[in-house]
């Protein structure tokens, strides 16, 4: 009969934490090297471990810090947001679901309304156009044989992957403004205040009928801004892997400046996210998985030099000394 091995005790899963905390310092990791390191802390108790061996050996503040009583941070429950990050390149395991084809409520003059209430639905359309919608999200959609129109509520975040068909555009209103495309995938967060409009594929129009200077078109790997109240319009880039990225509940760097991590984590969460210019240049290769501004700033906490501290309204990651 064979004997049973001993469960490690703290002294064992420490002495690991060490030896991670120094290949990661040391930047000794290979790609097969993260895979086992986030198995690794998977565990919550290796977890533990590790942030604690960091903190002592200066690696890492403590989770972010935020004055009181200005605000509230998030404690992390659960596996750490970091899923794994690689220096050399990346490897993802994406799974991704079935489209559900939803039951659409007429609404007259030939309009069919779709709904994602409580959880993530994917509607396809009669043109073979999927859309799939964020929980929360209303979308109607009216078709002819001359247009593919659609209008989506404030408060929805719908991706497209809209089929092709010259002869009809496909349309997409949004408050005052209108998304005009032919073929192409991209997503639309339309809230009260913003509204936010990035392509991972083929050419989008953004326009505001009525004018005609107000027109904006966006290539793959570019997203549009614009705030509700006033008249700014304003474009960055964004990963295309990351354009929609509620899906997969993940966002994916790859050797991006700091500054540019930040101003994703900022659009998927709606908290502003600064960078102090100390800071701006650090490059972060990696997969976050989706969560509060505060878990996402903890977690790059965990692998580069970055002091985070909540603000009211905002976190601001500060570049940290390593005592020698």
């Amino acid at each position: 009969m064979t004997e049973a091995k001993p469960l490690p005790t703290a002294a064992d899963v420490r002495s690991v934490a060490v030896g991670w905390a120094l290949r990661i310092e040391r930047q000794d990791m290979d790609d097969a090297g993260w895979v086992e390191f986030t198995g690794w802390i998977e565990n919550p108790d290796h977890l533990a471990a590790f942030e604690g061996v960091q903190r002592r050996l200066g690696l890492i503040d403590r989770a972010v810090t935020a004055p009181a009583p200005t605000a509230t941070v998030a404690k992390r429950s659960g596996p750490p947001v970091i899923w794994w990050a690689a220096g050399g390149g990346l490897a993802l395991a994406a799974s991704i679901a079935g489209v559900l084809v939803l039951a659409a409520r007429g609404m007259g003059g030939g309009e069919l309304e779709f709904d994602a209430v409580s959880e993530a639905r994917t509607v396809a359309l009669s043109d073979h156009t999927e859309v799939a919608l964020r929980p929360g999200s209303v979308m109607t959609a009216a078709f002819d044989g001359r247009h593919r129109a659609v209008k989506l509520r404030p408060g929805s975040e719908a991706a497209f992957d809209v089929s092709k068909d010259h002869a009809r555009p496909f349309e997409i209103t949004i408050g005052q403004r209108l998304v005009r495309v032919l073929g192409t995938a991209f997503d639309v967060n339309y809230q009260p205040d913003v509204t936010r409009v990035a392509v991972s594929r083929g050419v989008v129009e953004v326009s505001s009928p009525g004018e005609p200077e107000r027109t904006v078109i966006l290539t793959a790997g570019q997203a549009l801004k614009i705030r509700q109240a006033g008249a700014d319009w304003s474009t960055h880039s964004v990963r295309p892997e990351n354009v929609g990225a509620w899906r997969r509940h993940r966002l994916i760097f790859n050797n991006q400046p700091l500054s540019e991590v930040a101003s994703e984590i900022t659009d998927a969460t709606d908290v502003a996210v600064e960078i102090s210019p100390a800071a701006a240049a650090l490059r972060f290769s990696g997969v976050l998985k989706l969560g509060s501004a505060a878990e996402m700033a903890n977690a790059l906490q965990l692998f580069l030099p970055v002091r985070a501290k909540a603000m009211p309204g905002r976190i601001v990651m500060e570049r940290r000394r390593i005592s020698p």
